[in-house]
């Protein structure tokens, strides 16, 4: 489950190569803000191989010179490209390409996000259970 304030996505890029990402959405109050909110859980089940990113709407939302948005079509495709690719070079791809976007424009919002993938859930030692 994944719980956030407005703004905050996952998206979820299985490893076989597949046009775009799934994205899911959950919108609430800021975590920690205040002990009395209710959040929304969105669930997802991984499957082992699926690439993570968790992001700010500082990303979807970063604007160039002229004012315009990146927005999520151009997140999903930066995301989203063909095949399955090292961690380090997605992070490369999506720096790059919101670098060259935004032309050095002055960003109103953080640029946050965490990059990961899923290699299946943990099982005790010797037993080969799930923990």
């Amino acid at each position: 489950a994944v719980k956030e304030r407005d703004g905050f996505r996952f998206l979820v890029s299985d490893k076989k190569t597949q046009p775009l990402p799934e994205v899911f959405f959950s919108r609430g109050e800021r975590l920690g803000f205040s002990s009395d909110v209710e959040y929304t859980s969105v669930t997802h089940q991984l499957k082992e191989g699926d690439t993570v990113l968790l992001y700010t709407d500082g990303i979807s939302e970063a604007r160039n010179g002229d004012g315009k948005e990146w927005g999520e079509r151009a997140l999903k495709k930066t995301f989203g490209l063909t095949g399955p690719r090292p961690l380090q070079t997605i992070k490369e791809e999506l720096v790059n390409a919101l670098v060259k976007y935004t032309e050095g424009a002055p960003q109103q919002d953080d640029v946050t996000f965490v990059l990961f993938r899923w290699k299946g859930p943990l099982s005790h030692a010797g037993t080969g259970k799930a923990a």
